[in-house]
Parts: structure tokens; C-alpha cells; sequence
């Protein structure tokens, strides 16, 4: 039981905004209420009245009905409100239902197809906006009137509560309802509390709307989270149409470089990367969703214990692997990477003169490089051991690129950095060099010097710039400078 006084939170919105639910919701809530509204195949909006209550932070939306002749001649209620006088149709408090916002659709009053219900959406918005205190009083109230119990009622509050949806009952539905889709996607409550920790409750939700929207749209079945908390959240699944694939959803950082993968995959289009099949990106609504073909087994050359054969898959893949994007000013350049990365730290308060020193060092170097070596080539700009995967036949393909312009010399640096500092063969990189020089045909000084740029580059990221950077990274520093130095 609810408190006898207790205070609404209502959503900050800026304006009152139209919406439509989603069908199968709404379908799920009428075998237990057959007073709630058919949904007419997604064409009755539901006006974005919101609050939340602090016990159970569920929200309300009510539906509105069109209008009809009847609308003139009826009374303004506790359970009803006319439109401008019932011209444009009522707002129907007593079958609002409790919802998650997951399952709501906001109407693009703009876009509608149908000229006369367009404009009478747009009347009815902008009356609505006029009398937006008026709604939300009424919509509060009467769920106030529906908790108190009925020794407190006047006979025609009772009447009144008797019109209305049961809303303690579609409560219990609509928590039902969000669990059922938890289990209906194979999260474990450990799962659904790493998601929360790692991300946030908001992203957790939009997990849940994103895989029904999409496993409908694209027709995906099976998931399985993959149990990597870090920028996206990552599941197998399977499509009815492209069988095995990955369904990928951005979170709330890394805009760019999602992205750039995207455009990137859609280049290439395979050839040695994985391809994408699907995308659906919108980042003014931090929608960042896209669904890649799933390499099985999908072990990575990481696990591949021998360096020559690493060297060699590497090899393989680089020799005629890039090309020139159709839309080169979509994507930033390596050298703008570089200079950016130098010019920050110029500026940081955390960087010593000396390691500073380094990075101007490893820009001039770059500069200097690109004046021979200046190809307009899509880079992948971050290949090394784990975003190689191996198929059914040991063939390995390219997963996770940056999209990036450059020369395709730079796309060693990374590679070389993590045979060095990942897999521990510091001791090995004269040899490393020498086999790189004559597998893909680069002298053996370029390829020291794209260690070096990439190296500092790597170091010098965004978090060092601002905190300084630690011991072992200083450490990697002056091996990749005593690398350059040797003759």
C-alpha cells in the first residue's frame, strides 16, 4: 500500500510529446484488463504524461481518443478531459496504464504519412501544450483516488474508480513483463548486475528495447551475451537471414569510433574484414546499433602461441588489404591523430617536458614520413592479435576496425606494439622487424620509426594527457627509444 501522502517526481520534459506503444505490450496488458484501448495497428497515440513515483518509479501514459460528435455534448471530469472543448477529441484518464519507457514510440508529427491525421495531431499537440498543468493534475489525482480506500470515496469517486484500468494489477504485469523479457534474452542476474555496474541502469533498458526491436526487425533469435563489459555491449545471435552474427549496441562514449567501424565495414564489404549486415545509428537519440557476421570458432591469433606465425597471418592480411574510401572526409586521418595528440599534450599540466619531448619528437617524425609515404588508404589502425579471428578452416579475418585515413605503413605500429608489450617479445623485435621488412616489402627503418609514432601515440591517449603517465608506460618509452636508436 501506498503512503496517504506522498509527493510526484514528474519527468523534466521541456514539452508534452505524442506517443504510440509498442503492439505486443499492449497485447500483453489487455489479457488482464480488457478496459485498455486496442492499439489500431499503432495509429492511437498516447500523450507523454510522465510522472514518477517514488516507491516504484513507474510511469503513466494516457491515451487519447479521436474526435466524434459525442465529445461536444460531454462533462469535463476527474476521469476525462475535453480538447479544446471536445473539437479535437478527449483525454482519457481512467485507461492510462503503467509502462516502460522502453516501450513507448514517439510520434514524428512531421512525418505522417496521412495529411488529415497529421493535422489533427498537430491541433490536438499544441492544445494540449496550453493545458499541460491541467493534464498532469488530473492524471496525479486520479491515481490518488484510485489508491485511497473506497471508506474515503463519495459514491461517484467509486464510479469513477470502477471506469478505471486496474492499475495495481498492471503494475505487477508490467514488472512481469520487464523480468520475462530479462529471462526472454538469457541474462543472468549476475549478467543484468554487471551491465548496471559497468554502464548504467538507462543502457541496461535500452539492452532490453534494442534486442526486441531488433530481434523483430532483422529477425535475430538466440542471444547470448558476450561477458565484455567495456565500450559495447556485445551478443551472438542468430539471423534468419544471414545466419550466425554479432548485434553490436553502442554505449554512451566512443560516437566516433563506433561510427567509423560501421562506415568502415560497409566499405570494405568483406574481403578481409567481417561484414556488416545491418545498421541503425542515431546519435542525436544515442542510438548506436549494428549487426556483423559472427567468425566461429572466432579464436583470435592472440591464443596462436608462435610468433613466426602471428608475423606470418599478419603478413598475409596486410598485402593487398586496403583501399580508398568513396567518402575520405567522413573519416579523420592518422597524421591529424597524431598531431592532435601532440598539441594536447603541449598544453597538459600532467606531462613532463622531457616525455613531451618525446611525443613532438614522434610528430615530426610522422610529418616527415608522410611526405614519401602518402596514401589515402582506409586504415584499420589498431590490428593486433585480438581483433584477428580465425574461421572453421584456420582463415582469419579483421574485426573492430577504427576507420581511419593514412598510409598503410602505420597499420604496424600496433601490431608491433603488442607483440612487444602484450605478448613479452621485447627481446624479439630486431627479428621482428626483419621479418616485417621482407613480408610486406617496408624498410626496416620505417617500420622502427611507425613503432616509435605508434608507441607514443598509444601512450599519450586521452587519460595520460590528463592524469601523467605511469612507471611502466615511461618504461615502454624508452624502449621504443632506445628501439629508434640502435643502428
Amino acid at each position: 500500500m501506498f503512503p496517504a501522502k506522498f509527493n510526484f517526481e514528474w519527468m523534466n520534459l521541456k514539452m508534452l510529446r505524442l506517443y504510440k506503444i509498442n503492439d505486443k505490450y499492449i497485447n500483453y496488458l489487455k489479457k488482464f484488463d480488457s478496459k485498455i484501448y486496442e492499439n489500431k495497428n499503432a495509429k492511437r497515440p498516447y500523450i507523454g504524461i510522465v510522472y514518477t513515483i517514488p516507491i516504484n518509479e513507474i510511469n503513466y501514459f494516457v491515451p487519447l481518443s479521436s474526435p466524434k460528435n459525442k465529445h461536444l455534448y460531454m462533462r469535463n471530469s476527474k476521469d476525462l478531459h475535453k480538447i479544446d472543448g471536445g473539437k479535437l477529441g478527449i483525454v482519457n484518464f481512467n485507461n492510462m496504464i503503467p509502462v516502460d519507457k522502453n516501450d513507448l514510440i514517439e510520434i514524428d508529427i512531421d512525418n505522417e504519412p496521412d495529411v488529415l491525421y497529421k493535422n489533427l495531431l498537430k491541433k490536438q499537440y499544441f492544445e494540449l501544450l496550453n493545458i499541460q498543468s491541467v493534464i498532469f493534475d488530473k492524471a496525479k489525482n486520479l491515481y490518488l483516488l484510485y489508491k485511497s480506500d473506497e471508506k474515503t470515496l463519495t459514491q461517484n469517486d467509486i464510479k469513477i474508480k470502477e471506469r478505471c484500468c486496474n492499475f495495481i494489477l498492471l503494475e505487477e504485469k508490467l514488472t512481469e513483463y520487464i523480468n520475462n523479457k530479462q529471462m526472454i534474452y538469457n541474462f543472468t542476474e549476475e549478467q543484468k548486475n554487471e551491465i548496471i555496474k559497468n554502464w548504467n541502469n538507462d543502457f541496461y533498458l535500452n539492452i532490453l528495447k534494442y534486442l526486441e526491436i531488433y530481434s523483430n526487425k532483422w529477425g535475430l533469435t538466440d542471444f547470448e551475451l558476450v561477458e565484455y563489459y567495456s565500450i559495447n555491449a556485445i551478443f551472438f545471435c542468430k539471423s534468419e537471414k544471414y545466419g550466425d552474427c554479432v548485434l553490436k549496441m553502442g554505449g554512451d562514449m566512443q560516437d566516433k569510433e563506433f561510427v567509423g567501424e560501421y562506415n568502415t565495414l560497409r566499405e570494405y564489404n568483406g574481403k578481409k574484414f567481417v561484414k556488416v549486415y545491418e545498421g541503425d545509428i542515431d546519435l542525436e537519440n544515442r542510438k548506436k546499433v549494428m549487426l556483423i557476421e559472427r567468425i566461429i570458432p572466432g579464436k583470435t591469433l592472440s591464443e596462436e602461441k608462435s610468433p613466426e606465425k602471428r608475423l606470418a597471418v599478419f603478413s598475409e592480411l596486410y598485402n593487398g588489404l586496403h583501399i580508398e574510401p568513396k567518402n575520405p572526409e567522413i573519416y579523420e586521418s592518422y597524421v591529424s591523430w597524431v598531431c592532435s595528440t601532440a598539441e594536447k599534450s603541449v598544453n597538459s599540466k600532467k606531462i613532463s617536458q622531457e616525455l613531451n619531448a618525446r611525443m613532438q619528437k614522434a610528430k615530426n617524425i610522422c610529418l616527415e614520413i608522410c611526405e614519401k609515404y602518402n596514401k589515402k588508404a582506409l586504415l584499420h589502425i589498431d590490428i593486433f592479435g585480438d581483433n584477428l579471428v580465425s574461421d572453421i578452416n584456420g582463415k582469419y579475418r579483421i574485426i573492430d576496425p577504427k576507420g581511419i585515413i593514412g598510409d598503410p605503413i602505420f597499420e604496424t605500429g600496433q601490431f608491433i606494439y603488442s607483440e612487444c608489450f602484450e605478448k613479452g617479445f621485447q627481446s624479439e623485435i630486431e627479428f621482428i622487424f626483419a621479418y616485417l621488412e621482407k613480408s610486406i616489402n617496408i624498410p626496416n627503418i620505417i617500420i622502427k620509426q611507425c613503432f616509435y609514432i605508434e608507441t607514443i601515440r598509444f601512450i599519450f591517449h586521452e587519460y595520460a594527457i590528463e592524469y601523467g603517465i605511469d612507471e611502466r608506460d615511461i618504461e615502454i618509452i624508452k624502449f621504443a627509444e632506445s628501439v629508434l636508436n640502435k643502428k
